[in-house]
C-alpha cells in the first residue's frame, strides 16, 4: 500500500509543477510539420478563405459604405491578396505550389515568427503579382513576433 501512496503522491506533485506546452503556428513549427499536416492546414485555410470571399461579396452587394483602410502589414497583405481576385481570370494556384512557396518563405530565418495564416497570402502574392514590399514583410515579422503567432495550448 505504501508504494501505491508514494506513486500517487509523486504523480500529483509532478503534475502540479508541469507547465502547459504551446504550439506557435510560425516557421519553426512549419519546418517540423509533416507534409500531410501542411496539406490539411492549407485545405482548411482555403475553405475558410473561400467562405470569407463569398461573405464579403454578399456584404458588399448590400451596402456601398467605404471600408476602413488597413491598420497594419497583415491587413495590407491580406487585402492585396484579396484584390488580385477582382481581376478577370485571376491566376488559380495549386495547393502544392502554395505549400512549396510557404516552405521556401520559411527557409529565410527572418520569417520564422510569421504566422502561417499570414505566410499563405505572402506565398500567393509571390507566385502571382509579386511579393509584398520588404517594408511590409519587416512590419509583418514584427507584428507576428509581438502577438506570439496565435499560440495555442498543446492538448
Amino acid at each position: 500500500m505504501k508504494p501505491f501512496l508514494l506513486a500517487i503522491t509523486i504523480l500529483i506533485a509532478t503534475s502540479a509543477t508541469a507547465q502547459t506546452e504551446y504550439y506557435s503556428y510560425d516557421g519553426s513549427l512549419w519546418v517540423k510539420a509533416s507534409a500531410m499536416d501542411r496539406t490539411f492546414w492549407l485545405a482548411g485555410y482555403d475553405d475558410g478563405f473561400t467562405s470569407a470571399l463569398k461573405l464579403a461579396a454578399s456584404v458588399k452587394s448590400e451596402t456601398d459604405e467605404a471600408r476602413p483602410a488597413p491598420k497594419n502589414a497583415s491587413e495590407r497583405i491580406h487585402l492585396r491578396n484579396l484584390l488580385r481576385y477582382t481581376v478577370t481570370n485571376p491566376r488559380i494556384l495549386s495547393n502544392q505550389s502554395i505549400l512549396d512557396e510557404m516552405t521556401l518563405f520559411y527557409k529565410d530565418f527572418r520569417n520564422t515568427p510569421v504566422f502561417w495564416a499570414d505566410a499563405e497570402p505572402v506565398a500567393e502574392l509571390a507566385l502571382t503579382v509579386g511579393a509584398p514590399p520588404e517594408a511590409d514583410l519587416e512590419a509583418l515579422r514584427a507584428e507576428d513576433a509581438k502577438s506570439g503567432c496565435g499560440k495555442l495550448p498543446v492538448k
